[in-house]
């Protein structure tokens, strides 16, 4: 279960931007990789995950954005708009909004999920409140919302987003800078376009 008050870098995508062919290999080449680390390295095998961790990430990465695949619902700008607004109504409630970046068949997210804790101004403790929301249900807000007003839209029924998500914890600056520019300077990395500025589906926190 993700830390609370964490600040995370999520990664959503439609549910079909990978060809099934690709999505089953690179779950079982992650999962026999994952079985050879705790089989070796049993009493020191975090570190080790934790670069299979990225290593699929970025072989998620790309296949999304290499060549992107499926109907890429996101390049819509009316369904893309839904998605943002979406993002946008549980900042300062739910999280503190960073960054994101929508996609033509996936989304970026950084969100720091502090503004949720208790501080207490004499004791400077932290607690967790009853009403917590946890990032999965964080997400199930987002996906369910935006999924329901976009295939109206779209004047279609079934799935939107994917089931699955990417999500990591983000454990210090160093991790948060490179993070933040990773997800604005998508857009360019992509080909969209030549300055993050020009790409009306990103967004700069402070």
């Amino acid at each position: 279960m993700a830390p609370p008050g964490g600040t995370f870098f999520i990664t959503f995508r439609l549910f079909d931007s990978l060809p099934k062919q690709v999505l089953k290999y690179l779950l079982e080449e992650y999962s026999r990789e994952e079985s050879e680390i705790m089989k070796r390295e049993p009493h020191d095998f975090r570190a080790k995950l934790n670069s299979l961790y990225l290593k699929k990430f970025e072989s998620l990465e790309h296949h999304l954005e290499e060549n992107p695949f499926g109907k890429c619902f996101l390049k819509d700008k009316r369904v893309a708009h839904i998605v943002a607004q979406k993002i946008r109504e549980y900042n300062l409630s739910l999280y503190d909004l960073r960054a994101y970046c929508i996609m033509p068949n996936h989304v970026h997210l950084l969100i720091d999920t502090s503004v949720q804790m208790i501080n207490d101004r004499y004791t400077y403790q932290v607690d967790v409140p009853d009403n917590y929301i946890q990032l999965d249900k964080i997400m199930q807000l987002i996906k369910g919302g935006s999924a329901f007003l976009a295939n109206q839209i779209l004047s279609r029924k079934g799935s939107f987003w994917s089931k699955d998500s990417y999500d990591r914890y983000v454990r210090n600056n160093h991790e948060y800078q490179n993070i933040y520019q990773y997800i604005i300077e998508n857009p360019v990395k992509a080909g969209l376009v030549s300055d993050p500025k020009e790409y009306p589906f990103t967004y700069f926190g402070e």
